[in-house]
């Protein structure tokens, strides 16, 4: 997490699987960050499954043609309220932020296969 804050590894926009593992692996250093390790073992665990089902989701939305860095500022303030130990802010982002995300799929049209 010492990268710029709200940062993914670049190339974000060269295709989805590495849009997942850029994200994945900016939740897993805020995993860490908590140092839990029952959290960090699930997550390890839940890793390759969330991979694959995101990866497909991906596929089938035009979610990333619409926003490449979809996600970028929240991640930044996700990341922003890790490095201050304000527990409030990021769950308050983390819960913006899906919420947002699940309101992308209600929209009619959002989920169609783009692969």
């Amino acid at each position: 997490m010492r990268r710029r804050p709200g940062s993914r590894p670049k190339p974000i926009a060269a295709d989805n699987a590495s849009f997942v593992d850029a994200d994945t692996a900016l939740h897993a250093a805020v995993v860490t960050a908590a140092r839990n390790p029952v959290l960090t073992d699930l997550f390890t665990e839940f890793v390759p499954a969330l991979r694959c089902g995101l990866i497909e989701l991906l596929g089938l939305t035009a979610l990333r043609e619409e926003e490449p860095s979809h996600g970028d500022a929240s991640h930044a303030a996700l990341v922003d309220a890790v490095r201050r130990g304000d527990e409030a802010a990021a769950a308050g982002t983390l819960q913006e932020e899906l919420a947002a995300t699940f309101a992308l799929f209600r929209t009619p049209g959002a989920v169609t296969d783009s692969r």
